[in-house]
């Protein structure tokens, strides 16, 4: 048996970071991060993280790209298109149910709480989700909202439900209900609530039935890539997750360093309608839960809660575990995902 000197093993452990650098530098640095909409105050911790140098801190080079709904940012970010996505939970749940081979996985659970909700306006007297029969909702298969709605009625014991749904360009879905032509919208709270206001609609006429009022307790958007790309780039993953994480505790801390990010995006942002929705985004984000443990704390059992639940809407069997769907190996201690400072 071969005795390695002191000299040698000295000599080992001083390559190991050399051999650890080049396995790092050759994984990719240079990302596109593709979002669920068109950019708004709901993605600011990607732009303050683009904005205050926190990706380039990490030697991170990113493009960040609005897309055109969470399955859309599903596909793009499986097919390679995009290395990372950030979209709702119960469209990537289904994602990889109908798409085993190129399976995404959460590697940042960026909201607590989901925003899925019917949106309407208070003259119409949907007070409860049994209210909904026989009125006309906006809904586009394969759309959120109308793919999840089996969510919102079971937990409302409201099965025998039936919705007539219509199918419009987003863009004319609040003067549709402005005039009456429609009751309502479905989606989540932060993108289809702020459009009335800009339809003129007072924000308190605004009417919200959001699932989790209705005892659907499950997770709300988040940032995913593939398997594939994380396995051959844990350390970038790692350092994209440390840069939104950066990004995230900021724009959750000061509503100002978000819109300020955003105007710096959009100079062309309506401040009423962005300082509206960032409300109701930080009301999803910094819950109680997230206070007390940090951002992106996943609890298992509620994870599990929220796979088997989509598991019932889609008619599939409960198979899908935590793991498929999600891994904490990329995330900062905890103490660095700690909103409120101590």
């Amino acid at each position: 048996m071969r005795v390695l000197t002191r000299r040698a093993v000295i000599g080992a452990l001083a390559a190991l970071p050399m051999l650890m650098s080049a396995a790092e530098a050759q994984e990719k640095k240079s990302v596109r991060i593709l979002m669920d909409w068109i950019i708004a105050a709901q993605h600011t911790p990607f732009l303050i993280a683009d904005q205050k140098g926190y990706f380039k801190e990490q030697g991170i080079t990113v493009k960040i790209d609005p897309g055109k709904g969470s399955g859309f940012a599903a596909i793009n970010t499986a097919n390679g298109v995009y290395d990372f996505g950030w979209g709702d939970l119960t469209t990537m749940i289904k994602f990889n149910v109908e798409n085993p081979g190129s399976q995404l996985v959460i590697v940042y659970q960026s909201v607590d709480d989901t925003p899925l909700a019917v949106v309407t306006t208070k003259d119409r007297n949907i007070n409860s989700p049994a209210d909904l029969n026989g009125r006309k909702i906006q809904g586009t298969p394969g759309g959120v909202g109308f793919d999840t709605i089996g969510l919102l009625l079971k937990g409302a014991n409201a099965n025998d439900v039936k919705i007539d749904w219509v199918t419009v360009a987003g863009e004319m879905i609040p003067s549709m209900i402005v005039r009456g032509a429609m009751d309502g919208t479905t989606g989540h709270t932060f993108s289809q609530a702020p459009v009335l206001l800009d339809a003129g609609v007072a924000p308190e006429n605004v009417k919200i039935l959001k699932y989790s009022d209705y005892n659907v307790d499950i997770y709300g958007p988040a940032m995913f890539t593939t398997k594939a790309f994380a396995e051959a780039n844990p350390e970038t993953v790692r350092r994209v997750v440390a840069a939104v994480n950066k990004g995230t505790i900021e724009m959750l801390r000061s509503s100002e360093a978000a819109l300020s990010a955003l105007k710096a995006y959009d100079p062309m942002m309506v401040e009423r309608t962005e300082r509206y929705r960032l409300d109701i985004v930080r009301g999803h984000m910094l819950t109680p839960r997230v206070e007390k443990n940090g951002l992106s704390t996943v609890d298992d059992a509620r994870m599990q809660h929220s796979i088997d639940l989509m598991m019932d809407v889609f008619g599939r069997p409960r198979t899908t575990k935590v793991s498929d769907i999600y891994t904490d190996r990329f995330l900062p201690p905890a103490q660095e995902r700690m909103v409120t400072q101590r």
